[in-house]
């Protein structure tokens, strides 16, 4: 269907870029490439994502005319109003996204600490990417519904579509908040320093990831009030990154950045909903969320009573985990879901 077509994109930035991206950094560090290497790891990884997505989109429309529109068309000057506080808030938010690795360094954290800090961000940034498979589909959704005054059927999609993102972000926060110190140990023994860190920032990012809602500020108009809720929050962030950086190191970076990207996310959700009288929140989260902890709580155990070295007892624990996340989930689910993950069990049957 449309809504799944209009996913692939998404798919490209929100599932390959960060597992891309992870391989290459991992390779790259493993075979003693520096900084250099990483940097070269990185770019080739944006290189393959971007000409990914193209490919994607090239299913969906024509390219080439697409272009050629967009580059040849008259100048609309009521876009440049609506887009203008968008392109500045997203500008500001990825600047957000760096500065309190920029902060750490002028605050004097020591290079090891800020690289240990630089890794947790790589990880944690994973969640956030999750959010981004349903990003497209939900900005295509909102107008629409929203100038046919369909409340009814914009609510339901979009606590579908928050399901989905809370389904993926899940299992992903269970393992690398839940497990923070053997996932950073890929890296070296001594990177298990920012475990703490890497959880805090984990926090931060699943409440990224299940704020779709904030999409109905510029879906219905209100890009403005996006832009100075961002500006808002970037003080706030830099404030706190300032307070409690000098005070607790990488774990005051981190709490200052899941405070910045958590304040921004509940806040822009929340005056959609005052605004728009719409949200995608559900009791279905909650549920998912305790599926997630009580997975938790069986790899825990599982890591801490297996028998075995580390990587034999991690693979027993995540294994487990993720078994206990399958089976919970498929009992709690909604219905509705349920219906979806039977249709896809069968469409991929077939396949085989």
């Amino acid at each position: 269907c449309a809504c799944q077509a209009s996913l692939a994109p998404g798919v490209a930035r929100g599932v390959v870029q960060p597992l891309v991206l992870l391989g290459l950094t991992v390779v790259a560090l493993r075979a003693g490439a520096g900084v250099l290497g990483v940097c070269l790891a990185l770019l080739a990884g944006m290189a393959l994502t971007a000409a990914l997505a193209a490919v994607f989109y090239g299913r969906l429309f024509p390219l080439r005319p697409t272009l050629e529109a967009a580059l040849r068309g008259p100048m609309d000057e009521g876009m440049l109003r609506f887009a203008g506080p968008l392109v500045s808030a997203g500008v500001l938010t990825a600047v957000l996204g760096y500065i309190d690795m920029l902060l750490l360094g002028l605050l004097g954290v020591r290079a090891a600490e800020v690289g240990f800090y630089a890794m947790c961000l790589l990880y944690a940034q994973t969640l956030s990417q999750v959010r981004s498979v349903f990003d497209p589909s939900v900005q295509a959704l909102i107008p629409p519904l929203y100038e046919r005054g369909d409340r009814a059927a914009l609510r339901s999609s979009l606590a579908r579509q928050t399901r989905w993102s809370m389904a993926l972000a899940a299992p992903v926060f269970v393992l690398f908040a839940g497990f923070s110190d053997v996932v950073l140990r890929v890296f070296g023994r001594e990177f298990s320093h920012g475990a703490a860190a890497l959880a805090i920032l984990c926090v931060g990012q699943v409440v990224n990831a299940l704020a779709l809602t904030a999409w109905l500020l510029p879906g219905t108009g209100h890009t403005r009030v996006t832009a100075r809720l961002s500006v808002v929050w970037a003080t706030i962030e830099t404030v706190a990154l300032c307070v409690l950086v000098p005070r607790y190191g990488i774990n005051g970076a981190a709490l200052a950045a899941a405070l910045g990207l958590a304040g921004l996310q509940i806040s822009q959700s929340f005056a959609a909903w005052k605004i728009t009288g719409v949200h995608g929140y559900s009791v279905a989260l909650v549920k998912t969320a305790l599926v997630a902890g009580a997975a938790l709580l069986v790899g825990l155990a599982a890591l801490a009573l297996a028998p075995g070295g580390l990587v034999a007892r991690f693979g027993v624990a995540i294994t487990l985990a993720a078994l206990v996340y399958l089976g919970l989930s498929f009992v709690t689910a909604h219905e509705e879901d349920k219906g979806t993950a039977r249709a896809l069990v069968r469409r991929f049957s077939r396949r085989g």
